[in-house]
């Protein structure tokens, strides 16, 4: 997954959360739209509000694979 400093791009999907504790506060992720990348397809995802809020891409061979691998990078970020 490769990642990039700061980039808009179209939202597919968002959810908000809000983290209680010591440090409570609110975590976004953000999904994209898939797109091509040559014979591949990439989609990008941002999680904001935990330490990195760099907008990351996951690659896939097709558009549904890189859709279903930007939400388990997404699920993966700390």
């Amino acid at each position: 997954m490769k990642r990039r400093k700061s980039s808009t791009f179209p939202v597919i999907a968002e959810r908000r959360f809000k983290l209680r504790g010591l440090a409570s506060r609110e975590v976004i992720i953000r999904i994209g739209i898939p797109t091509r990348a040559g014979r591949d397809s990439r989609c990008p995802f941002q999680v904001c509000g935990l330490s990195n809020d760099a907008v990351q891409y996951a690659m896939g061979v097709d558009s549904l694979q890189a859709l279903n691998l930007a939400f388990v990078g997404a699920g993966a970020c700390q």
